[in-house]
């Protein structure tokens, strides 16, 4: 049995952008084809970039304008499913014969997803994985709450806390 390589890309996002995300991907290409790897996993929200830090302009029940910019300027870095970015990265797997997982800030209509996608050898974008969390500022307090209802359900029912 031939034992299977794994590779890490761990690169962070392009301060310029989307584009110039992939840009610094495909200039990876000698390198992963030397490395002959069967699987090249990349991070989180590599491509659309994490927001970190921010807020969006948010507080409870109000937005400011610059929040609402900031927030627009985040969806048009997202990336779809069926976009340039992928079909790209997709061909450069099937060049390099090697398999993909990368996340992205996946845009779907006005949603965005941190999702990850995975991307065949063959250069097919196989299956993707949505993360179930709201990306705006109100996901924060949505998720102290269910976290709170959790524990009050598991305390109800005797669940054994970790």
């Amino acid at each position: 049995m031939r034992k299977k390589i794994i590779a890490a890309l761990q690169i962070g996002s392009h301060e310029k952008g989307t584009k110039e995300t992939v840009a610094k991907i495909l200039s990876y290409e000698k390198d992963i084809l030397k490395s002959k790897c069967d699987l090249l996993v990349m991070p989180e929200a590599l491509l659309g970039g994490y927001p970190k830090g921010s807020d969006f302009g948010t507080k409870i029940g109000f937005r400011k304008e610059s929040g609402r910019e900031e927030y627009l300027n985040y969806w048009k870095e997202s990336v779809q499913i069926d976009g340039p970015e992928l079909i790209s990265l997709s061909k450069l797997a099937y060049r390099c014969k090697t398999s993909m997982v990368i996340g992205i800030i996946e845009r779907a209509n006005t949603s965005l997803y941190c999702t990850t996608v995975f991307i065949s050898e063959k250069g097919e974008i196989v299956d993707k994985h949505r993360k179930l969390m709201p990306q705006q500022f109100v996901g924060k307090i949505i998720c102290h709450f269910y976290e709170q209802l959790c524990m009050q359900k598991a305390l109800k029912y005797g669940v054994p806390q970790l």
